[in-house]
């Protein structure tokens, strides 16, 4: 999923990451009353079929995927590089979750063909940019819609100061500049915002890209 060290998104990442400096994350854990919103309100905005085929590029412990399942999206998958993660995941789940080990995306390694949505959501960032590019073009030809969300940046720091926080970033660029990386990726852009009511609790420094 990214260049940086699997061994990077351990424990200490995800529940101790604002303490220690390497993250954002504390105590990071399922909170229905939250990640369930969260998936309907997906479903409204990218209107999703039930039917349909969904991907969580970059599902960490894989509560978006649950939320999707308890409201009967049962075709619907993660993928993450953390193995702390996805050993951590809701038990009900573990076998719609895929740990990337030393397969990456786009080797014939992975068994998400023919999807119909992949999210990334606060995942394309992490990358370093060639393996952007080769994530991308892999997703372009595995995917008939990408929806992402990233944090945006100016000379060198991110528009969210919590996002500067995370040591595992590796691209911190504009919209412009995305939007053109996309674009030369093969996608269209359907849709660009910098703020979404139901995602980051509306506030400002994030883009969500629909792309086709």
């Amino acid at each position: 999923m990214t260049s940086s060290s699997e061994s990077q998104f351990d424990r200490t990442y995800f529940e101790d990451g604002v303490e220690q400096k390497v993250s954002c994350y504390e105590n990071y854990r399922w909170i229905p009353e939250l990640t369930i919103p969260l998936a309907h309100n997906l479903v409204e905005y990218l209107g999703i079929k039930r039917v349909q085929r969904i991907l969580d590029f970059g599902c960490a412990k894989g509560y978006l995927v649950y939320a999707f399942h308890l409201l009967g999206y049962l075709n619907t998958y993660g993928y993450d590089i953390s193995a702390y993660a996805i050993e951590n995941s809701p038990s009900e789940i573990e076998r719609f979750l895929m740990l990337r080990d030393t397969t990456a995306w786009g080797s014939s390694g992975h068994p998400y063909r023919d999807l119909d949505f992949v999210i990334a959501k606060d995942v394309l960032e992490h990358l370093s940019r060639g393996e952007l590019a080769k994530t991308l073009k892999a997703l372009r030809g595995d995917t008939e819609k990408l929806f992402a969300v990233i944090p945006l940046g100016r000379e060198g720091r991110y528009l969210s100061e919590r996002d500067n926080l995370d040591v595992t970033h590796e691209i911190c660029e504009s919209s412009e500049w995305w939007l053109e990386e996309f674009r030369l990726r093969g996608f269209t852009v359907k849709d660009f915002a910098e703020q979404l009511w139901f995602l980051k609790n509306g506030r400002k420094g994030f883009g969500y890209f629909t792309l086709t």
